[in-house]
């Protein structure tokens, strides 16, 4: 069974978490490895989970404000400069993936774990801790905040945009797809440049941040709109198909 912390965490009480003290974080980690119990998982696999989720809570300060600094940078090279554009691009995934790991590193540190001991226990899990990782690396975005709500037509505006784009732009797409075709990491490379960049181009056309859209999707007006909701599935099966030709199985 794949755990999935970061939804128990959604589902359940949320924690206040305070790393001021050894104690106070071996509590939090504790709180996470008895709510996993309840889905019979063994207790290192929970702890090391738990550790890897944990991070998040502890980078989280650091990654707002890596993230904002690198939209207001990034952007400007977006229509003159793409190869600097692209670079700011993987810099700050890659300072995102830092940040993390220092994050698990203080941890393990307030917990008495060697780096060694805790590389040597990710190890012998190693496909469900990179899931997790990948995981957060999604789920950290959700740290920035935004109390700005969007419109029925604009959510319908920005989806149809999207659809689009991917419809419209697939020179473009397939360009830097055959780019990274050759790199070890190139189906996080492809998404991450193709997923920032539309982001990016929305912002320009509407001045709205993903943040912005977290917290309106969610609604009722939204989540019970016949046409977003189909407006959303074409969105997706393009896209997934999009990726399953610059990425076959």
């Amino acid at each position: 069974m794949k755990l999935k912390i970061l939804d128990l965490l959604d589902n359940q009480q949320k924690l206040e978490v305070d790393f001021s003290s050894h104690q106070q974080i071996e509590k939090n980690i504790n709180v996470l490895i008895n709510q996993m119990y309840e889905f019979g998982e063994y207790q290192e696999k929970a702890k090391q989970l738990a550790i890897v989720e944990q991070s998040v809570e502890l980078a989280s300060d650091q990654y707002i404000e890596l993230t904002l600094k690198n939209r207001k940078e990034r952007r400007q090279y977006l229509e003159t400069d793409m190869k600097k554009y692209e670079q700011l691009i993987f810099t700050h995934r890659e300072e995102v993936k830092k940040i993390l790991k220092e994050a698990q590193k203080s941890i393990i540190k307030e917990l008495k774990i060697s780096d060694r001991q805790f590389e040597i226990s990710l190890s012998s899990n190693n496909k469900q801790v990179n899931d997790l990782q990948d995981s957060i690396l999604l789920n950290i975005k959700h740290k920035i905040k935004s109390s700005k709500y969007l419109s029925v037509d604009t959510v319908k505006d920005i989806i149809k945009f999207q659809i689009n784009f991917l419809q419209t732009k697939s020179q473009f797409i397939n360009s830097y797809a055959q780019k990274y075709s050759s790199s070890a990491n190139k189906t996080e490379q492809i998404k991450t440049f193709i997923g920032t960049f539309i982001s990016d181009v929305i912002f320009k056309e509407f001045d709205v941040e993903d943040e912005d859209q977290t917290i309106t999707m969610p609604q009722p007006i939204i989540l019970q709109n016949d046409e977003i909701i189909s407006l959303v599935q074409k969105a997706e099966e393009i896209l997934s198909q999009k990726m399953l030709n610059i990425l076959p199985s």
